[in-house]
């Protein structure tokens, strides 16, 4: 299963070439091969299979894998997986997770914070890392067949170090030429207004770039969140469920903040799990948390609409630049 309906048959043809696809309007580019999208929740930021150090690995698949045949018994038909080079990337495993889970996994190619940047990196020139990253986006990463769907997770410390400009701009080149969506880390909620400009000053638009972690922000700074809505850039509410970071009825305050000034369109959910013990298996709250709590909680609040607009709507038009399916 792809989870999601590949053009032609199931079995034995190769994937369409990526212009050919957009020509056939196919705009799912999973590690799978194209795909017609498949009507379903979208989970626009989170990890699959990463390893950041000790106490910061997420390597248990069999316990992703329970995870995501869950998710898309309640409706999820894809996951964008936001690892990028440096961060223990896997995409033999985001792979096998689509097959054996018939959820769609879109992988990304890009560079965390400067602190996870391969040595090589570290200096080169911006367009040395576009011809980088845009390699892999047209033949694979990491030696493997398996091509990314997006841009990310660019890493952003606050404020922003030298090495993380330069491949913000390479990102933001290579999603051009591409036309990818790019996802970003704010540390901390920080930092996204910087980061827009940048990204902006390289021709990107704003409504194909998601700046990730705001809902880390306190309310005291939201004003930033609705400044970098307002231009039209998605604002990440994605660690929904890490109650050591912020409560999320915190969260539930900032969905409605937005709302409130029109810039519900703009609203992207996720939980950005990372580690083993965030799973369910291992006593965790789990991507499960989402729709069985977050959620549930977000209906009675805002209804139906806030939900379909944060788990539907937006993240497929952000992703693929079209209607959701």
């Amino acid at each position: 299963m792809t989870g999601a309906r590949r053009t032609g048959a199931a079995d034995g043809p190769e994937p369409l070439a990526r212009d050919d696809a957009r020509e056939a309007g196919t705009r799912l580019h999973s590690v799978l091969g194209e795909l017609e999208p498949e009507p379903g929740w979208l989970f626009y930021h989170e990890h699959l299979a990463i390893d950041l150090g000790p106490d910061r690995r997420l390597a248990d698949l069999d316990a992703v894998r329970e995870s995501l045949v869950r998710l898309r018994s309640q409706g999820v038909t894809a996951v964008v997986d936001a690892t990028g080079r440096g961060m223990g990337r896997d995409p033999r495993a985001l792979a096998a997770l689509q097959r054996d889970t018939g959820v769609a996994v879109v992988a990304c190619a890009g560079y965390y914070v400067s602190d996870f940047h391969p040595p090589e990196t570290r200096g080169m020139e911006v367009e040395a890392i576009a011809q980088q990253l845009r390699w892999e986006v047209r033949t694979g990463l990491d030696g493997t067949a398996h091509r990314p769907g997006a841009i990310g997770e660019l890493g952003g410390s606050f404020p922003l170090r030298p090495d993380e400009c330069r491949v913000l701009r390479a990102g933001a080149r290579v999603a051009l030429t591409e036309d990818l969506a790019l996802l970003t880390h704010c540390q901390g909620g920080r930092g996204a207004l910087a980061q827009l400009d940048l990204l902006e000053r390289e021709g990107v638009r704003p409504d194909r770039v998601a700046l990730g972690h705001l809902d880390l922000l306190p309310p005291a700074l939201w004003a930033e969140v609705a400044e970098a809505a307002a231009r039209g850039a998605y604002v990440g509410i994605d660690t929904v469920g890490k109650a050591a970071y912020a409560p999320d009825s915190q969260r539930l305050d900032l969905v409605a903040f937005l709302w409130e000034r029109g810039l519900g369109d703009r609203i992207l959910v996720s939980t950005d799990i990372s580690r083993d013990r965030y799973l369910r298996r291992h006593g965790g709250h789990g991507y499960e948390h989402l729709l069985a709590t977050f959620v549930p909680d977000l209906e009675a609040r805002m209804g139906d609409r806030a939900v379909r607009a944060t788990l539907r709507t937006n993240p497929w038009r952000w992703l693929t630049g079209r209607p959701a399916p």
